[in-house]
């Protein structure tokens, strides 16, 4: 699965909005566990993902966190704070290292009032989000773990468009809501299976069709609410570089080459 390194959600808008938002946009490097928003708190940016992926999560009061969203290439995980004025009890973090083109959470909230086929196009990104962690949260009620691990697996393949993750057991444990010795254990059953390739941190995929059959009835449908997010309208207009830390004006296409002028850490 060799995606050039996009965002479909840029790639969909049409080309005079496009037009608006290429001098508002810079390249980001983003680090694992790098917090784009805060639970209770406006974001102060929307960030374009380009490569890797972000957890949405909600925060519980003993410290513990249960994942309710991926976002990765197809959109920005900001999306739903442009709906109203309610203070959001979800918070999102790089769950692996990435990309993205970032500018003005204020900047594009003023441009969502004001371009209709952009408030469009996002009202069909948070609906999707919305179906997809309904669908979650069913999964998270009635599935056996194993079954919701082949299914975040592929979940993240399908995100970022590539077979291997960096990321912890803690990490998976906290995603699924389940211990870090049950993921363990399963890691341990797939990779004997041969359906992973398993090392301290790194989880890469080995046999996709062997997870899609383990993978619980979710999946499918999650899979199908991603491929159908922009069905119509999606132009190829493709963020091409190297490595965020070589980001520059001549590696982003031409329709937002002016969007940066240079690469730059998010802290």
């Amino acid at each position: 699965m060799n995606f050039p390194v996009s965002n479909r959600f840029l790639n969909a808008l049409s080309a005079p909005i496009l037009a608006g938002l290429r001098h508002e946009l810079t390249a980001v490097s983003l680090r694992p566990q790098s917090v784009l928003f805060e639970n209770g708190n406006p974001p102060e940016y929307a960030h374009f993902i380009t490569s890797g992926v972000a957890s949405i999560v909600c925060p519980l009061k003993k410290g513990s966190a249960i994942e309710v969203g991926l976002v990765g290439r197809a959109s920005f995980p900001e999306s739903h704070h442009l709906l109203g004025p309610a203070i959001s009890p979800l918070k999102c973090f790089m769950q692996s290292p990435g990309t993205a083109l970032r500018m003005s959470f204020a900047r594009l909230e003023r441009l969502f009032v004001r371009e209709p086929s952009l408030l469009h196009l996002v009202l069909r990104s948070v609906q999707s989000d919305f179906l997809t962690a309904s669908q979650l949260s069913a999964c998270n009620r009635v599935h056996a773990a194993e079954a919701r691990l082949a299914r975040w697996l592929l979940m993240i393949q399908d995100q970022t468009g590539e077979s291997g993750i960096n990321v912890t057991q803690h990490a998976i444990g906290e995603a699924l809501g389940v211990r870090r010795s049950s993921v363990n254990a399963i890691a341990v059953k797939f990779q004997g299976e041969g359906f992973i390739s398993y090392r301290r941190s790194f989880v890469q995929i080995v046999d996709r069709k062997g997870l899609e059959a383990t993978a619980c009835e979710c999946y499918p449908t999650v899979r199908k609410l991603l491929n159908d997010l922009y069905v119509r309208g999606e132009a190829e207009v493709s963020f091409d570089a190297a490595s965020a830390s070589q980001m520059s004006p001549s590696t982003l296409p031409a329709q937002v080459a002016s969007a940066s002028k240079g690469a730059e850490s998010c802290r």
